[in-house]
């Protein structure tokens, strides 16, 4: 019995890293991701309680440019998000900042700050409707903005 234990072990084991290969060479090629979310160091998808519609700003038909966002589905400036009243989403933006967005909410994302820029940039975010909660460790002034219809 011991034997037969240290065979499945064994074979469990090299199992286990053979499977990690692939991964391993996805994440060094950067054409492995279809989506640009390498590209990209604006923000992603953190949580997503029963999915959220992200619109993306760089499609040029309108009817094919709302997308089911999932988690770690990237973010990037002009892009939008919506919210049904059974979906919550919570996004991270590049500098560690949390956007909790709350049911039926619509949120564009009308600037966000590159990380590494050679320049301060802010934050701009259009609220349409719905609620949205800001977590963030530390904001300078003019760093972040929420811009409502009222």
């Amino acid at each position: 019995m011991t034997l037969v234990r240290r065979f499945g072990t064994a074979l469990l084991g090299t199992l286990l890293m053979l499977s990690a290969v692939p991964a391993r060479a996805q994440a060094e090629d950067p054409e492995a991701y279809g989506d640009g979310y390498q590209a990209g160091d604006y923000g992603r998808v953190r949580f997503a309680e029963n999915g959220v519609s992200i619109l993306r700003a760089d499609s040029e038909d309108r009817d094919s440019a709302e997308e089911a966002g999932t988690v770690n589905s990237p973010i990037f400036p002009g892009d939008s998000l919506r919210t049904d009243r059974d979906q919550r989403a919570e996004i991270q933006l590049a500098n560690g900042t949390l956007v909790r967005v709350d049911v039926e909410s619509d949120l564009a994302l009308q600037s966000l700050p590159a990380t590494g820029a050679s320049y301060q940039d802010n934050a701009v975010l259009l609220l349409s409707s719905g609620t949205v909660q800001i977590v963030a460790d530390r904001l300078g002034k003019d760093e972040f903005r929420v811009d409502t219809p009222s």
